[in-house]
């Protein structure tokens, strides 16, 4: 992918500090306002606990959804329910009952890949007097998260999710909480950031949207004709998908089909989700079908599985 030059974005509070080539380019990825900030730190979860810890009320005043960096941490944790509107009003009656100060919520689904409205859920979260941090990795390179639009106070991402070179975690969003203002990253890590994010920018709008969306659509169709392999549904009023698709094989250990995917055919993107208030049918194997997947990686798929459904 080849960089381009983004627009001049007006200053915001920490650009005297950041680094101008890193703040703007990571602003402009996720549409965040013009005062908006941009924290770099180690880690997701590193940069992830700086926010919870500046909630006015500490990590006690966070409530989480499943599947999200905060969700080991918050104070309480609301359960995912069969459709997303339940989802959605789980999450309005839980905000209802108990005052929290930020509610933490994934882009999507953790192990389906279903947007969650997030606009929506803004809404509901300043309506009961919080804010919202959305865990956006699954979203911020195929362009479907807009902060100033969807009114989201704080996202998260990783150098991984814009397919830099390094996990180092990525906080956008309003800075208030955020005084003072935490230490800056290296010089290195800042300008590797810059460059991935301004890769990202300079495709063509929904270019890797619609490449997520083939690859999703193919391989679904690949798990549905071969035998004893079953995808996992999401939810049935979900409208939009990332690019995640899981699922299980008859009497296989998950954690052994991933091994025999990534390790003996080199697939990426593999992982095993175990969270039962994730995967509550219990542990399934996660394919993440982004950039670094090519058209003929669906046939690798396909290889790769029938190697699993024909090994002892």
């Amino acid at each position: 992918m080849a960089l381009s030059t983004l627009p001049a974005r007006p200053p915001g509070p920490l650009d005297a500090a950041l680094a101008g080539p890193l703040a703007g380019a990571a602003s402009d990825l996720v549409g965040a306002r013009p005062d908006d900030v941009v924290v770099v730190r180690a880690g997701l979860v590193d940069v992830a606990g700086l926010l919870a810890r500046r909630v006015p009320s500490g990590p006690g005043g966070v409530v989480s959804l499943p599947g999200t960096v905060w969700s080991d941490t918050a104070g309480r944790t609301v359960g995912l329910a069969a459709t997303l509107a339940g989802t959605v009003l789980n999450v309005a009656e839980e905000l209802a009952r108990h005052r929290s100060d930020l509610l933490a919520v994934p882009g999507a689904h953790p192990l389906t890949g279903d947007v969650l409205p997030l606009a929506e859920l803004a809404d509901v979260a300043h309506a009961h007097g919080a804010r919202i941090a959305v865990d956006a990795g699954p979203l911020v390179v195929a362009g479907a998260l807009d902060l100033a639009v969807g009114d989201v106070d704080h996202a998260v991402f990783t150098g991984l999710d814009v397919h830099a070179p390094l996990d180092a975690g990525v906080l956008v969003g309003r800075g208030d909480w955020l005084e003072p203002r935490p230490p800056l990253p290296r010089r290195s890590v800042s300008d590797a950031l810059a460059a991935a994010c301004r890769e990202v920018a300079a495709l063509p709008p929904g270019t890797l949207a619609v490449h997520e969306a083939q690859l999703r659509a193919a391989v679904l169709l690949l798990l549905r004709e071969l035998p004893g392999v079953r995808a996992i549904a999401g939810w049935p009023d979900a409208r939009r998908h990332a690019g995640l698709v899981a699922f299980t094989v008859d009497e296989r250990d998950p954690v052994d089909v991933a091994r025999i995917l990534a390790v003996h055919h080199g697939l990426p993107g593999v992982t095993v989700v175990t969270d039962p208030a994730v995967a509550p049918a219990g542990p399934a194997v996660r394919l993440r079908l982004d950039a670094a997947w090519a058209g003929e990686d669906v046939d690798r798929l396909r290889n790769a599985i029938v190697d699993v459904l024909t090994s002892a």
